[in-house]
Order: structure tokens, then C-alpha cells, then sequence
């Protein structure tokens, strides 16, 4: 590809760290198990979602792309028996949605956009959760719950979610992880 997107998607990833480029895959794998998921009007329980994620690992393993290979991905996302592909179904749902565009932007997207957004979220997640882990001592629980809430809610942590925790969280610790959150926040463009 002109862009040369697997050499930035592995200078982007070694960039990381291997801890942080192993989160961010595993955001990656999780996403994409949604969406696949998605597309197909599936729900999938654990050992579903499970099975799914193992097969997008396989990737790494340079397995040839065959039409076989590719109805087996698809039949992994469906539980109605009826539904599965018996062969390579030549109108997929992704190709005549988002990925009309082709693979080469849809694998832009995913480096340029998702896979560096969840990275930087996790970087600022860390960042929070040290300061957090300096001055309090709460429940890992309750602290990723409330780590994760603040940064996705522009900084806030909801009134339903401080009444939820209130017999095991200070409004001491609530007021804390905010006011990290919004200065992660308000600081994330300046990190670039």
C-alpha cells in the first residue's frame, strides 16, 4: 500500500511499549468483536466474544485470506443457524457500508484514529489511576469504574454513580479523580 500502513501501524505499536501496545490490541480486538457483531444483529455471550477475539489473533499468524478463511470468520459472529454462510458471501454488509472506501482508508482509520485515540486514553487512564493509587487507597474496582466514568463524561463522575458508591468511596476521592480527569482532559491536545 502506498501509505505503507503496516510499517506506521508497527512503528505506532512499538512506540507504546510492549504493556500499552498490548492493551491497545486488546481495545482493538474487543472493538472490532462489537462491530463485526454488529453488522451481523448478534449479541454475543462470553465464550462467543472469546472465540471471535482468538480468531482476529490468527491474523498474526499470517494465515492465507480465502474465501473458506473469511466464511469462517463469519460464521463465528452468527448463532442462528440458518443465517451462516455456507460460502464466501460475495455482498458483505461492511463492503457495501463503511468499507466502500476500501481496506487501505478503513486501515487508516483504524491506526490514525482508533487505535491512537484508545492509546492515548489508556496513557491518561494510567496517569490518573498512579495519582489516584498516591493519595487513596480504594478498591481497584471502584477505582477503574470511576476512573473510566470521569474521563469518558468530559471529567464528571455522575450523580448515580457517586449515590452507587457512596458506602465505599469519599466524596473527597469523587472530587479527586474529577479534577484529574478534566486537567487529563483539558491537557490531552497539548500532549500531541
Amino acid at each position: 500500500m502506498a501509505s505503507d500502513i503496516l510499517g506506521r501501524t508497527k512503528a505506532f505499536l512499538d512506540s507504546l511499549g510492549a504493556t500499552n501496545a498490548d492493551r491497545a490490541l486488546s481495545w482493538a480486538y474487543l472493538s472490532e468483536t462489537d462491530s463485526s457483531f454488529a453488522i451481523e444483529s448478534e449479541t454475543p455471550n462470553q465464550n462467543k466474544t472469546e472465540a471471535f477475539v482468538a480468531l482476529l489473533q490468527e491474523a498474526h499468524e499470517k494465515l492465507p485470506l480465502t474465501e473458506d478463511y473469511f466464511s469462517d470468520l463469519q460464521s463465528a459472529t452468527i448463532t442462528n443457524p440458518f443465517e451462516k454462510a455456507a460460502c464466501f458471501r460475495h455482498e458483505q454488509n461492511w463492503i457495501r457500508g463503511g468499507g466502500l472506501r476500501g481496506p487501505s482508508s478503513v486501515a487508516e482509520q483504524a491506526i490514525d484514529v482508533d487505535l491512537r485515540q484508545e492509546s492515548e486514553f489508556l496513557a491518561r487512564f494510567d496517569r490518573v489511576a498512579s495519582a489516584l493509587n498516591d493519595e487513596f487507597d480504594i478498591r481497584s474496582n471502584d477505582q477503574h469504574l470511576l476512573i473510566i466514568s470521569a474521563l469518558q463524561n468530559g471529567g464528571r463522575i455522575s450523580n448515580n454513580r457517586r449515590k452507587k458508591l457512596a458506602d465505599r468511596v469519599s466524596e473527597e476521592v469523587f472530587d479527586f479523580v474529577e479534577r484529574l480527569a478534566k486537567d487529563e482532559l483539558a491537557n490531552k491536545h497539548e500532549r500531541h
